[in-house]
């Protein structure tokens, strides 16, 4: 069988132990299933996990032998999934269902597929379809329900050839494989399979380093107050005053910038470029004023 080049993405290297735990509870499934329809017990097993495009699964020499093909349509997905069944197992099944024993893998080339040998190969797709949805691992249900059948990959036609798919390779059979099923998924289906990558730990505080606090609030406008002095009037004074009347604030010292209700600077008042400004001397220790 011809190796088909794996996809390196990091979503592709995650889901695809978890596809190969999915498929080993569908085939134990299918393979009861399959045993109870025809009365031949023939073991199932996951040969092979690959991830690729849909232009390689419909061009790749691995396929070259599947004679039938099956789609389904994925709740929720933007693209089918496909079943592809290869000539030799459906053959080599109808040989042995009717007695006529192993038939060559040329000669079901040569005939081509039977209508009996469609309908039974799209029955078994159906089946391992639902044995997939039964042991799916995501977080949300599989839901496939069962679309055209054909003998040709031509049934692909009306699909971007670019959609990323993953590819499950179940052989049929023995030490002597009587041939295989794949099923290929598209990524909206086995991406759900994959865990999210782990993120990284955040590093402790350096000694001395203060945690940084309420970084939330950081673009939370305050209003903010320079104070030039503060007096005391009686209140009959201040009753008393009118339009041009002056108040005297005493020395010019130091000016007090209060954010809300607390001290936060102290520094010079004055001009800067012909507006006024505050030139911050001093900050009031935090400890203090909270």
């Amino acid at each position: 069988m011809n190796e088909q080049p794996p996809d390196d993405s990091e979503e592709a290297r995650l889901a695809a132990p978890l596809l190969e735990e999915v498929f080993g509870g569908a085939t134990r499934r299918f393979r009861a299933q399959l045993a109870s329809r025809t009365g031949l017990d023939s073991p199932v097993h996951v040969a092979a996990v690959s991830h690729s495009t849909l232009e390689r699964l419909c061009t790749h020499d691995t396929y070259a032998d599947a004679a039938l093909w099956c789609s389904f349509h994925i709740t929720g997905a933007h693209a089918p999934a496909y079943t592809l069944v290869e000539g030799r197992l459906l053959a080599r099944l109808m040989g042995r269902l009717f007695g006529e024993g192993d038939v060559e893998a040329t000669e079901s080339r040569a005939r081509g597929v039977t209508e009996v040998e469609r309908d039974i190969g799209a029955r078994m797709c159906r089946e391992l379809i639902e044995a997939v949805c039964a042991c799916w691992a995501g977080s949300e249900p599989l839901v496939m329900r069962p679309g055209a059948v054909a003998r040709s990959r031509r049934i692909c036609a009306d699909v971007d050839a670019r959609t990323p798919y993953a590819i499950t390779t179940l052989e049929l059979g023995g030490s002597v494989p009587h041939g295989c099923i794949f099923v290929a998924l598209p990524a909206t289906a086995w991406e759900a399979v994959a865990p999210p990558p782990p993120v990284a730990p955040t590093p402790p505080p350096r000694q001395g380093q203060r945690t940084p606090r309420f970084e939330r609030l950081m673009p939370v406008q305050v209003e903010m107050v320079v104070e030039l002095a503060r007096l005391e009037l009686p209140l009959r004074r201040l009753q008393g005053l009118r339009v041009g009347d002056e108040i005297p604030l005493g020395a010019v010292g130091e000016a007090c910038g209060r954010v809300g209700d607390r001290k936060a600077f102290f520094g010079e008042p004055g001009t800067s470029g012909g507006v006024r400004s505050f030139r911050i001397a001093r900050r009031v220790d935090s400890s203090s004023s909270n």
